[in-house]
């Protein structure tokens, strides 16, 4: 993958830092409005077990890199994972590229994703309105 931004992923004590940062400031409500907005749309959060915390994914295809280095810019120093250019082969569609961005699990994301996910009875995760959106 390709770095779109000189910010490196964090590992170890800069990680461990990003997370009590993030927990002592929150997010501002114009990142929570955008988080929420994206979440709506194509933005997905997923917790690989019941117990564990969210993460959050912003991915669209290269055509819309703008878009994702918008909405990296606006969460800077929230989302930990810069946007990168991702090949993809294969599947039934013709290779192409694609951009994503996101944040490392935090228990400030957990509570949005479980607000805006449900899981099937086959365990499948699938993305619901929030029922308290109007807040």
């Amino acid at each position: 993958m390709i770095k779109l931004y000189e910010k490196a992923n964090l590992k170890g004590h800069a990680l461990i830092n990003y997370k009590k940062e993030l927990s002592k400031k929150g997010l501002t409500q114009e990142q929570k409005d955008i988080l929420i907005g994206t979440l709506l749309g194509d933005a997905s959060m997923q917790a690989m077990k019941e117990n564990q915390n969210s993460n959050i994914k912003f991915e669209q295809s290269i055509s819309k890199k703008s878009y994702i280095n918008h909405l990296y810019e606006m969460s800077y120093g929230r989302l930990g994972i810069p946007p990168l250019i991702r090949n993809i082969k294969g599947g039934n569609a013709k290779d192409r590229q694609s951009v994503r961005s996101g944040a490392y699990r935090h228990t400030s994301f957990t509570f949005c994703e479980r607000q805006s996910h449900n899981i099937d009875d086959k365990g499948k995760q699938y993305k619901v309105v929030p029922k308290l959106i109007h807040r």
